[in-house]
């Protein structure tokens, strides 16, 4: 009887050539991972024990990432990519949303007072500024830039974590780039703007393909580097221009997004096709946006 028919086992790769699979197998041994390889009509499958599929496939997408190879195709039927599109509609409609409700004060908030990412009253307790003020802008201009350049960064960051997982990373490194920023500003010091998250899109693109193995450096010099040093180019030239520009909220949300997308790499899950995780994962990017606003509302309203 085949291995390959014994439940037990799962077939993770299936390759055209002998050689191809023999290594995926020294790939998976060398991690401390048992792996067989049996001929299958024309293909030669690569099958592990089941309880290794998670740890496996984890290992072999690193490999094909850093060594793409010809002739492979995964196991099974091909998975279908979220759409990138959708959330990038969603993220103009909410800018879109808040824009127009801050410039008319309707249902009679005033969404800068209420939102605006102010740092003494951050310190004091009002933590939903942290999250509001990244959906308020000071103006068209503000707005369409962010917009254009949240939409490019964005869909790139879901080509690698899907759409809900890179939104929610998005925002919650937002929100710790508006925290550090507000203890270290004065205590008036008020800022607006999705930058801050856009420039943690940025960090957490660059972190999550940055290979931090201990080797890597030594062994191809600076190029090992070229994710994150893309990234800080990117921040000396689209964070620091304009004169009214909080450099720092720029900084600091690249820094966090740097520390969110070194974690995320960590996490071996396959995040791109996990569709209930990106589901679980935009609801909560949603739920803490409309909690967060909710608060403000109720506050500034018993103020």
């Amino acid at each position: 009887m085949s291995p390959l028919d014994n439940d037990n086992f799962v077939v993770l790769r299936r390759c055209k050539r002998r050689k191809q699979a023999d290594q995926y197998a020294l790939v998976l041994v060398a991690m401390g991972i048992r792996a067989l390889v049996v001929r299958e009509g024309e293909e030669f499958c690569l099958a592990v024990a089941a309880s290794d599929e998670l740890k496996a496939d984890y290992e072999l997408s690193e490999y094909d990432r850093e060594n793409p190879a010809k002739g492979v195709r995964p196991a099974g039927p091909a998975q279908a990519v979220p759409g990138r599109w959708e959330a990038a509609m969603m993220f103009w409609a909410l800018m879109f949303f808040f824009f127009a409700a801050s410039e008319r004060g309707t249902w009679g908030v005033d969404w800068f007072a209420a939102g605006a990412a102010q740092a003494g009253a951050m310190l004091d307790g009002q933590w939903w500024r942290a999250v509001t003020a990244l959906c308020l802008h000071g103006g068209a201009t503000h707005l369409f830039g962010n917009l254009v350049f949240g939409t490019a960064f964005s869909m790139l960051l879901s080509q690698s974590l899907g759409n809900g997982v890179a939104w929610l990373s998005m925002i919650v490194a937002g929100t710790v780039g508006n925290v550090a920023n507000a203890l270290i500003q004065a205590p008036t010091h008020t800022s607006v703007g999705a930058s801050t998250a856009l420039f943690a899109a940025i960090g957490i693109l660059a972190s999550y393909h940055q290979d931090w193995k201990p080797g890597s450096v030594r062994e191809v010099g600076l190029r090992a580097w070229r994710p994150v040093a893309g990234g800080i180019m990117l921040l000396a030239f689209l964070g620091f221009s304009g004169e009214r520009t909080d450099y720092m909220a720029h900084i600091l949300g690249f820094a966090a997004g740097i520390a969110g997308g070194w974690m995320l790499g960590r996490i071996k899950v396959d995040w791109v096709n996990n569709i209930s995780l990106q589901w679980i994962c935009g609801a909560l990017c949603l739920g803490l946006i409309g909690i967060a606003w909710l608060v403000a509302a109720a506050y500034s309203a018993s103020a």
